[in-house]
């Protein structure tokens, strides 16, 4: 996709173009699904090819929902930034009220193609997220949610 601006040199490898179209495939066919490669393959380039792919072949803008682990939220967004410099994200992440800035001047009036948070606070701040009406929801790391879930119910 055109939008998809990689580093100089890089690109997308041939297994990753090959679960880019796995990942179409699934959307086109309205399915869910894991992309289960191994750690350090490139999923999360895999994920901005598709947003790209959607923004771009299916006119399809957003808005869009990234939820990872607090721990590579630094480097979803340094990724984004550089792969995808023209994609509007907002990064929902830090105290209440700087949360509370984001959602009224960002996230309500929709000025944004992508939102990268945390389990921490899509879980704080479900009650206003959960209004919106995401086009695609990418889970970084999914198994960390069933954890959560069996923490919260001990």
């Amino acid at each position: 996709p055109a939008l998809l601006r990689p580093p100089k040199g890089a690109s997308l490898r041939e297994y990753q173009m090959t679960g880019l179209n796995w990942m179409v495939s699934l959307y086109n066919n309205h399915l869910n699904g894991i992309l289960a490669d191994e750690m350090g393959l490139g999923k999360t380039v895999q994920v901005m090819a598709l947003i790209a792919y959607l923004m771009e072949h299916k006119s399809n803008c957003g808005p869009h929902l990234i939820i990872v682990p607090n721990a590579v939220m630094v480097n979803w967004k340094s990724e984004l930034l550089q792969w995808l410099p023209t994609v509007r994200c907002v990064f929902y992440v830090g105290a209440r009220e700087e949360r509370a800035r984001l959602f009224a001047t960002d996230v309500a009036p929709a000025l944004f193609n992508v939102l990268v948070t945390t389990y921490e606070f899509i879980m704080r701040d479900r009650s206003k997220l959960s209004k919106l009406d995401w086009k695609y929801i990418i889970i970084d790391e999914a198994q960390r949610l069933k954890e959560r879930l069996q923490a919260v119910t001990r």
